[in-house]
């Protein structure tokens, strides 16, 4: 049975929202370990790493290659510009900041999960497993 434009889009919507959920997961899990750590080049490594997702996120928003609701695209620009401005107290390892970043990252990736059809859990079980996320964004300096 051949595949449908349509199911073709809604399988590829869905592998989307699903990569963004691990990559999310992937950071929170990062800033959780520099939360717990107090080696500073680890803080620096999982700020770093979330602040990439979120640019690349705004730029995708900016740039027009994502098609979303002008409301939740706004609020993404928004928590991206939230992330970046907290950059700094984040580096230097301020827990409450830390705290606000791995809430924000996985409150969106289980949405975007519900959304996608699979749980949270099952997103930080695939995050947890594959250095995957870092690979990709670290080659993005």
């Amino acid at each position: 049975m051949a595949i449908t434009g349509y199911e073709r889009i809604g399988i590829e919507v869905t592998e989307g929202r699903a990569l963004e959920a691990r990559a999310l997961t992937r950071c929170a899990i990062a800033l959780t370990e520099a939360l717990n750590s107090a080696d500073l080049a680890t803080t620096e490594e999982a700020v770093t790493l979330n602040n990439r997702l979120w640019l690349f996120f705004y730029s995708e928003i900016e740039s027009g290659r994502v098609s979303l609701p002008a409301e939740v695209a706004t609020n993404i620009a928004s928590l991206a510009s939230y992330v970046v401005s907290v950059a700094q107290r984040a580096y230097s390892g301020e827990r409450k900041v830390l705290e606000t970043l791995i809430s924000i990252n996985r409150n969106i990736a289980a949405g975007l999960m519900e959304a996608g059809g699979q749980s949270a859990d099952q997103s930080d079980q695939t995050a947890a497993t594959g250095p995957a996320v870092r690979t990709a964004f670290s080659t993005t300096a």
